[in-house]
């Protein structure tokens, strides 16, 4: 399988690496493209969008079969996040320094273009925006004003739904849906919590709130990535600081979670991990240790074993599946 890697580009990336998944272990780091920070990545069939930077520009770049064809740039920072509607042909991004949210259309071969920019004001810090199949809504995570902001597509235009405020201090950055319930985790970056949210059809209601690290072991609060079981049965979590991957089972309603396993990541601030498609493995990123670390996934219980700790892969901080 082929792996790629987005990073940044302070120390010693050069843009974008790919590796091979061999029987359990990486291998075979290459470059593949020179960008400045692209620092998230989304694929769609043979598409390529990632987070990209020039100058005192930033914006969203896409490419097709390893080959550029266009970007789009705006004055200021650069997304810190990019999403994609398959099956309506939009590329969504979320932008912390701007407090930005915009919705780019794609065709093969020309590539994107802008339609369409929701800000949200001083304070905010969008950090997340995802469309879920299972929900037909798009999420965003504003940590900086503390809300979960749902939308739907009309027209190929996001619309809100609802918002669900008063997070604040906790600080919402990153968020998964359950595959098959109307369930949604949310992981609070500040805190480091989990909050467990059941989708009703006027929102969200909050029924859960547990924390991602160990007991007598939270003095360090930096929430990273957080990502579910392709069997629904499973959450991840990443702790920056503690460095280490929280493990939880999550309840056959899907509305309550339990923390089960914590492990090391054998490397400092794992920014992004996630599984592969078949849930067997994880892969985890440590972005100022420069390597990555891969785990066997337990099929029955979903628990962590290290099998790679090594793989050297510079200011790595994003990690997508190539299957094709």
């Amino acid at each position: 399988m082929n792996v790629i890697f987005g990073t940044y580009t302070k120390r010693l990336s050069q843009g974008l690496y790919t590796a091979t998944l061999e029987q359990g272990q990486l291998r075979h780091l290459q470059p593949l493209t020179a960008l400045s920070n692209p620092t998230y990545l989304a694929l769609h069939h043979q598409a390529l969008f990632s987070v990209v930077q020039k100058g005192s520009q930033g914006g969203i770049a896409c490419f097709e079969e390893g080959k550029f064809v266009n970007e789009v740039l705006l004055p200021g920072s650069p997304p810190c996040f990019v999403d994609v509607v398959t099956l309506q042909n939009l590329v969504l991004a979320a932008n912390y320094h701007q407090g930005t949210i915009t919705v780019y259309e794609y065709e093969v071969g020309r590539g994107i273009r802008l339609t369409q920019t929701i800000a949200y004001g001083s304070g905010s810090h969008a950090h997340y925006i995802r469309y879920i199949p299972h929900f037909d809504e798009v999420i965003v995570c504003d940590l900086g004003l503390g809300k979960v902001v749902t939308y739907t597509i009309v027209d190929r235009q996001l619309v809100l739904k609802h918002e669900f405020s008063g997070l604040a201090v906790q600080g919402p950055r990153h968020a998964v849906a359950h595959p098959a319930k109307d369930a949604l985790y949310v992981f609070a970056e500040l805190s480091s919590e989990l909050l467990v949210f059941k989708r009703i059809s006027s929102g969200l209601v909050l029924m859960q709130t547990i924390s991602t690290l160990p007991i007598g072991q939270d003095q360090l609060k930096s929430g990273a990535a957080i990502r579910i079981h392709p069997n629904g049965k499973y959450l991840y979590a990443s702790n920056r600081g503690h460095d280490s991957i929280s493990v939880f089972s999550v309840a056959a309603d899907g509305l309550s979670v339990r923390l089960i396993q914590n492990v090391p990541t054998y490397g400092q601030h794992p920014r992004d991990f996630d599984l592969t498609p078949d849930g067997m493995q994880l892969i985890a990123l440590n972005r100022d240790t420069d390597n990555a670390t891969v785990y066997d996934v337990n099929a029955f219980e979903g628990t962590l074993s290290v099998v790679q700790k090594d793989f050297g892969i510079p200011e790595a901080v994003c990690v997508v599946f190539n299957q094709q």
